[in-house]
C-alpha cells in the first residue's frame, strides 16, 4: 500500500481559531496507530518515529526500523503534565518543578518508572518521558493514551529536520507520514531531576532554562 503524506505546513504552530483543523488531522493518525501502524510526525525540532507506546508488537516493529535491537528505551510522549500517572512510579517536587516550569516543550525527563511501565522502555529503573511543546502531538499522545517517540533515522545516521530529509527506506516503512514543512534540527534536552532540587542534562538539546522566555 503507497504511503500517505497529509500537507499539513503549519502543522506546528496551530492557533486556536484552527481546532477543527488540528481534530481533523488527529482523526486521520489516531486510527492508523491503534492498529499498530507508524507514522512520521514532526516535533518542535525534528522528525519522529511513533507507536502507541503500549502496544509491544508495533514497538518491536519500531526497533527494528529503526535498526536498533539493542533495546534503547526511547521517549514516551504525553499529553500534559497529569498523564504521567501511567508511566510514573513517583513524581518528586523537583520533578513537577520542571514539569510546571517547561512543559509543554522540548524537555524529556528522565523519571523512576511505574512497576507496569513495559520493560523494554525502561533503563535501570527509570524511564524517559515528554510532554510535546506541539498541539498537534499532544492531542495524538493523550488520545493513544501514550506514543513511544523516536527521531526518524536509521540507528547511527542523522536524525532529519525536513521530511525530504528522512531516508527512502524509514519513509517506505511508514503507514502515515505528517510533513509539517522544516524544522530547526535539535532534539530534545534530556535531564534527570535530582533529589536536591537540581536538574542533571544528560543530553544537550533544544531547551535550556531560558527556553521560550
Amino acid at each position: 500500500m503507497e504511503l500517505e503524506v497529509a500537507l499539513v505546513p503549519h502543522i506546528c504552530s496551530l492557533k486556536e481559531s484552527e481546532e477543527r483543523d488540528l481534530a481533523a488531522a488527529v482523526g486521520r493518525v489516531i486510527p492508523v496507530l491503534e492498529s499498530g501502524g507508524l507514522v512520521l510526525l514532526p516535533a518542535e525540532g525534528l522528525y519522529g518515529l511513533h507507536v502507541v507506546a503500549r502496544l509491544g508488537p508495533a514497538r518491536e516493529r519500531l526497533r527494528r526500523i529503526k535498526g536498533d535491537p539493542s533495546g534503547r528505551p526511547y521517549i514516551v510522549l504525553v499529553g500534559s503534565g497529569d498523564e504521567v500517572g501511567p508511566w510514573v512510579r513517583e513524581v518528586s517536587a523537583a520533578a513537577r518543578r520542571q514539569i510546571g516550569n517547561a512543559w509543554p516543550g522540548p524537555l524529556t525527563l528522565v523519571l523512576p518508572a511505574a512497576p507496569d511501565a513495559p520493560r523494554d522502555l525502561v533503563r535501570s529503573g527509570e524511564i524517559a518521558v515528554r510532554c510535546p511543546g506541539t498541539r498537534f502531538l499532544r492531542a495524538l499522545a493523550s488520545a493513544a493514551g501514550g506514543l513511544l517517540s523516536t527521531s526518524a533515522n536509521r540507528s547511527g545516521q542523522p536524525p532529519p529536520a525536513d521530511l525530504s530529509a528522512v531516508a527512502p527506506e524509514i519513509l517506505e516503512a511508514c503507514d502515515f507520514a505528517v510533513d509539517g514543512g522544516a524544522l530547526c534540527g535539535v532534539g530534545s534536552t534530556l535531564a534527570r531531576p535530582e533529589a536536591d532540587g537540581s536538574l542533571t542534562v544528560l543530553r544537550e538539546g533544544l531547551w535550556t532554562p531560558d527556553y521560550g522566555t
